[in-house]
């Protein structure tokens, strides 16, 4: 069972700020000079509160440095008094939805940014899929002990089986935003309060009825649980770090679209590769006519083949298995 709540939002006041200057990437997918240009950008951008920056102007990393994150949190402080960031009167859930372009085509995704309660892997609420690395967790954990607050949210996936969710979903975007901006890519960002008891009520039954897999925020997730033990775990008596932010899609939403992963191994595959695909997937020979080395066009082949494929669970094309191109499918 997953259990989520509505929070007090600590949200841009969109009549103080331009909001597509305010919003930014997730911290881990940018590098210092996109977080240079973010800082620039507005003294308001939130690359100022999740990357902070030395005095000298280089990107800060690490576990030390306390004093640049007691900087983020009077910033934040700063930001609250001065009206840039207004915290909602009343617990809210917040209707969110992005449209950007996949394949030519318009997609709309949308989720719900709501508090989750942590729980540990072992108790099969929250699921994960990635081993996470000690130097970001350490990083993050130190901005969350100064700041003691969630500055951007994990996605999770859960199954909306009655489509009730989604339906309140809806209904909160037929309204007008309460934060709409624009990125660097065209992509759009809208926000809606969710605050009607029914709406909120038929969200938060869904995901009770579920389970939800982490599908970005490993490094986020398990931060928060080390956060959770070093406030006196979750009999202790700070009941705000028994949870994480985070945004809830359903597993069956149009928008959740899953690209291919491209990955490159240097060392080159191990010379029984193919016989131990061959045992876990049905493999097609996609060998260029010929033979020799795969060229570009003999990529762009094989990966029109995979797309061919898109419906079956698993298939995957494979280059350099011994100067042939292979075409897997299947599961495990």
């Amino acid at each position: 069972m997953v259990e989520i709540a509505p929070f007090r939002g600590l949200r841009y006041d969109p009549a103080r700020v331009d909001p597509s200057a305010a919003i930014a990437p997730p911290y881990d997918v940018v590098g210092e000079d996109a977080v240079a240009a973010l800082h620039a950008r507005s003294p308001w951008n939130v690359a100022h509160v999740e990357s902070p920056r030395d005095s000298e102007g280089e990107a800060d990393a690490g576990e030390g440095g306390g004093d640049r994150y007691a900087r983020v949190a009077a910033l934040l402080r700063e930001w609250e008094r001065e009206g840039v960031l207004v915290r909602d009167e009343a617990p809210a859930l917040y209707a969110y939805e992005q449209r950007t372009a996949v394949g030519g085509e318009r997609v709309v995704r949308r989720c719900c940014f709501a508090r989750l309660r942590l729980s540990p892997y072992g108790a099969g609420e929250v699921r994960p899929h990635e081993r996470t690395m000690a130097a970001p967790k350490a990083d993050r954990l130190a901005l969350l002990r100064a700041a003691r607050v969630n500055v951007s949210p994990l996605l999770v996936m859960y199954r909306d089986a009655s489509g009730a969710a989604s339906a309140a979903l809806a209904r909160a975007a037929g309204g007008p935003p309460a934060f709409e901006a624009t990125d660097d890519r065209g992509d759009e960002h809208r926000l809606w309060v969710v605050s009607d008891p029914a709406g909120v009520a038929a969200i938060a039954g869904a995901a009770a009825s579920s389970n939800a897999t982490i599908a970005d925020g490993h490094h986020r997730y398990e931060t928060a649980l080390a956060y959770l033990e070093e406030r006196g775990g979750p009999a202790g008596p700070d009941e705000g770090a028994r949870w994480v932010l985070a945004g809830l899609v359903a597993e069956d939403d149009p928008g959740l679209v899953v690209l291919p992963t491209h990955r490159l191994v240097a060392a080159g595959p191990p010379p029984d590769f193919g016989t131990r695909l061959a045992a876990l997937y049905g493999i097609e020979d996609a060998s260029p006519p010929g033979g020799g080395e795969p060229a570009a066009a003999d990529a762009l082949r094989l990966w029109e083949r995979v797309r061919e494929r898109a419906g079956t669970p698993g298939a995957f094309g494979v280059m350099g298995l011994g100067g042939t191109g292979g075409l897997g499918g299947g599961g495990l």
